[in-house]
């Protein structure tokens, strides 16, 4: 697993997935390995985008690495995308 890999070498990982229960099934599989805290939003909703930034922005302060494993590919910037076309690839 990435994540787990990253965590290994003093990273500060941050998972992000629709689903509650799988945020909290990675905190307890991963925790073990380094500092990683779980957020639950479903980037295709722009409200959710908003908290998750403004929650990065509050507790995390800025990104070094992102890896987007949503399944989509826009190619344009996620602050551009309009949100119609984010949720026609979702």
């Amino acid at each position: 697993m990435m994540a787990k890999g990253l965590l290994q070498n003093g990273v500060h990982v941050v998972i992000v997935s629709r689903r509650r229960e799988k945020c909290d099934e990675a905190l307890v599989e991963l925790s073990p390995h380094g500092e990683v805290t779980a957020f639950s939003a479903d980037i295709t909703k722009a409200d959710d985008r908003e908290k998750l930034l403004n929650f990065l922005g509050d507790e995390i302060g800025s990104l070094s690495i992102l890896i987007n494993n949503a399944g989509a590919n826009w190619g344009a910037k996620l602050e551009e995308f309009p949100d119609e076309g984010i949720r026609e690839n979702s």
